[in-house]
């Protein structure tokens, strides 16, 4: 059953994901921006939390000829690549 504090619960587990993730990209030296779903969620909610609806995954837009420094950056902060 989804409760309120359930749905709080996967919101804390997403902000922790995009912290972690931001942190090791910053860290790196990566340029990054958060995007989809759940970066528009967080814009809704600061203006209209009734009306704020989010997605099961974070998503960040990194350029191409970034690509091998980024999975190196986020697989030493404990992130794995799924390469199907």
């Amino acid at each position: 059953m989804l409760t309120a504090a359930s749905f709080d619960d996967f919101v804390d587990q997403l902000l922790d994901i995009a912290n972690r993730a931001a942190a090791a990209l910053e860290a790196a030296g990566i340029p990054y921006r958060m995007v989809g779903g759940f970066a528009v969620f967080l814009h809704i909610d600061a203006v209209d939390p009734m009306a704020a609806r989010t997605t099961p995954d974070v998503d960040f837009a990194v350029r191409r000829s970034d690509l091998n420094a980024v999975r190196t950056a986020l697989e030493s902060s404990g992130f794995h690549a799924d390469d199907d």
